[in-house]
């Protein structure tokens, strides 16, 4: 299965906000889990990022501008660090 679709087979969109909640496992952390063949388990919104916009650099996070941990749409992430958090 392609990445892309792993993700869209796992989120359904909210009308109005245009988040994509992710609708599997939420670890401790309050994040989406994926399952992946590339990584045994990561946070769902990494995987969205990687599989729609592109690869992460390393040291690198990938920030919500939703404010909303299980929303794994590529148009509400973006790359930052520690400061822009």
């Amino acid at each position: 299965m392609v990445l892309q679709e792993y993700i869209l087979a796992r989120c359904i969109p909210v009308p109005f906000c245009g988040c994509w909640l992710w609708l599997q496992s939420v670890g401790s952390h309050g994040y989406g889990q994926a399952s992946t063949r590339v990584k045994r388990v990561d946070v769902a919104h990494r995987v969205s990022y990687e599989a729609f916009v592109g690869a992460i650099p390393i040291g690198m996070l990938v920030q919500h501008s939703c404010d909303n941990r299980w929303c794994v749409n590529p148009d509400h992430l973006s790359i930052g660090d520690d400061s822009t958090n």
